[in-house]
């Protein structure tokens, strides 16, 4: 796994969570879902992403974003074929949960139910936003997100990368 920057991406004190948040360079993919939530629940966008009815930041320094994540109720991640999934492990350390589909990086990243919750439909994607959105979620859920991002902190991530160097030079 690529590492995040887990002491600039963090937690905020009492995070508003009035909205939910999607990033993305493009509008491509989830772009109709997306466009069918912003009407329903307050949608933020970052980056290239464009979404009808969403509130667009456009590009965004890292410490600001960090603190968009960290404020965020969501993160909508409406990716289909990502390996590792940038944006779900900065929101996870921000103590931001997911919602994402459930294959790929986010699959592997995401505990249904305890730091996010993963999907396979549309329909059940839009059935979890609204009932977050509705009914909240308890602080375990933001504590489990940072909790299990930590595992991709630079330091960590660098240990196991000199862990598997080690290894594969000494059978050589």
């Amino acid at each position: 796994y690529l590492p995040v920057d887990t002491e600039a991406f963090r937690p905020v004190e009492d995070p508003s969570g009035d909205y939910a948040l999607a990033v993305g360079r493009r509008s491509e993919e989830g772009e109709a879902l997306l466009a069918r939530l912003a009407r329903k629940v307050p949608l933020v966008t970052v980056g290239g992403l464009k979404v009808p009815g969403a509130r667009s930041l456009g590009y965004v320094q890292e410490e600001e974003l960090a603190r968009i994540y960290a404020n965020a109720k969501l993160l909508l991640h409406t990716g289909l074929g990502e390996y590792f999934g940038g944006s779900v492990a900065e929101s996870l350390a921000c103590g931001t949960p997911v919602v994402a589909y459930d294959v790929g990086g986010p699959s592997e990243m995401i505990e249904s139910g305890r730091n996010g919750w993963l999907v396979t439909t549309e329909e059940e994607y839009e059935g979890v936003v609204a009932r977050v959105f509705k009914e909240g979620y308890g602080p375990e859920v933001r504590e489990s997100a940072r909790a299990s991002a930590l595992r991709f902190s630079i330091d960590n991530v660098t240990q196991e990368f000199l862990r598997i160097l080690k290894t594969n030079l000494m059978l050589s």
